[in-house]
């Protein structure tokens, strides 16, 4: 019998890391408008693919004209176009979010045509709660509106700019189509992220930001109610005479940044790359600084010291990136050794084996031990003696 002693059983490449997972909202709405829809007003659309009473994340409960001086449609371009001269024209989700987020990101592009005479707040971006209980109005901003936006244009055709939630300042004006981020944060606690300019932003919880292309137009805008919760979205063109055109509409949640141990040891790995690195989240990307530059491939090479940075991307919004720093081990074992043989003559009982301390050099920990046996040889058929844990046999 061959009984073998193997000591440092993972002694430095046990590393434990731990992740807070975090519950993090799907996606709330997403639409790029590919099917045609001929021009409609006096009348309420609330059939697929647009719409439905029980909507899921590409549909609204109801795209809707009260006259014949409002008229919407889907046209060839693939955009959802809303044309006002009288009567109110609203696209409205009137049934709750589920479940309600706590922060929010509107992403959509935008232009404005058919405009010779000035118009301030003329459509408005909506969130909040009951938000269709007024189908062709604006409902109570004490009751109802967490956040809005509202959309201005000039005597210029084609000309349009921004107001604040708290209708008090316009944005700059703007031509041509602009692609407009709008955040609010509903979470009680500032949130962190990546700004169209490629810069980490935060956002204080109660206020909005608003970018339109990498331009931030309103910074920490004070929510029109607070109070109010991320439940419903609305747009509504009821004032002026002007079209406007929107697409590729993204509303959900921002993404936090993933889950991430900031010191990361890695032991006994020849060559070590990002892959050995760990992160906890959807669709990470590697980085070589918090912010711009091109995600890295996981074949990419990591020293001792070194610094990455992993962002999560959920639902087409990348998140901000959490930082990892490298630790590298190069740890030996050596003197794991039985301490000596023993000839066993027939009918005689053998003594204790016992096992020569580890010594240890470039690491920490405690050692495990397992002692196996084999009736084969030397260096094959061994297999684990139960309960032989201890140092010594």
């Amino acid at each position: 019998m061959f009984p073998k002693g193997r000591f440092p059983a993972g002694i430095f490449v046990l590393i434990a890391l731990s992740f807070a997972v975090s519950k993090v909202d799907a996606q709330l709405y997403s639409q790029q408008f590919n099917t045609i829809q001929a021009p409609l007003n006096s009348t309420s659309l609330t059939t697929a693919p647009y719409c439905s009473s029980a909507p899921g994340n590409t549909q609204l409960t109801s795209i809707a004209s009260n006259g014949a001086g409002a008229v919407f449609e889907v046209n060839a371009a693939g955009k959802l176009v809303m044309s006002r001269t009288a009567d109110v024209a609203v696209f409205t989700r009137a049934v709750d979010f589920s479940p309600v987020p706590t922060t929010e990101i509107w992403r959509f592009d935008v232009s404005v045509s058919g405009n010779t005479v000035a118009q301030t707040n003329g459509a408005k971006f909506l969130t909040g709660f009951d938000l269709g209980s007024v189908p062709f109005g604006e409902e109570s901003d004490a009751g109802n509106i967490r956040g809005r936006i509202g959309l201005n244009w000039t005597a210029i055709d084609g000309e349009f700019s921004f107001r604040n939630a708290a209708n008090t300042i316009s944005s700059p004006n703007f031509t041509g189509e602009q692609t407009v981020v709008w955040l609010q944060n509903n979470s009680g606690a500032t949130v962190s992220y990546m700004a169209p300019d490629g810069s980490v932003a935060t956002l204080n919880a109660g206020f909005e930001d608003l970018w339109v292309g990498t331009s931030l137009v309103f910074n920490e805008t004070p929510a029109v109610n607070s109070a109010r919760f991320l439940r419903r979205i609305k747009f509504i063109l009821n004032a002026g005479s002007a079209t406007v055109s929107l697409d590729n509409i993204l509303v959900s949640p921002i993404t936090p940044a993933p889950t991430a141990t900031a010191s990361q040891t890695i032991c006994g790995v020849v060559n070590p790359t990002l892959a050995n690195l760990s992160a906890t989240g959807t669709a990470l990307q590697w980085y070589s600084a918090a912010t711009g530059g091109s995600p890295l491939p996981l074949s990419t090479p990591i020293t001792n010291g070194s610094v990455w940075y992993v962002s999560q991307t959920l639902n087409g919004v990348e998140s901000v990136r959490a930082a990892v720093t490298v630790l590298l081990n190069s740890v030996s074992v050596d003197n794991n050794l039985i301490a000596s043989d023993q000839t066993i003559c027939s009918g005689t009982i053998p003594a204790g084996l016992t096992g020569l301390l580890p010594v240890v050099s470039g690491g920490t920990g405690s050692f495990t031990y397992a002692w196996e046996v084999s009736s084969t040889s030397a260096s094959a058929g061994f297999s684990s003696i139960a309960g032989a844990t201890s140092q010594d046999l």
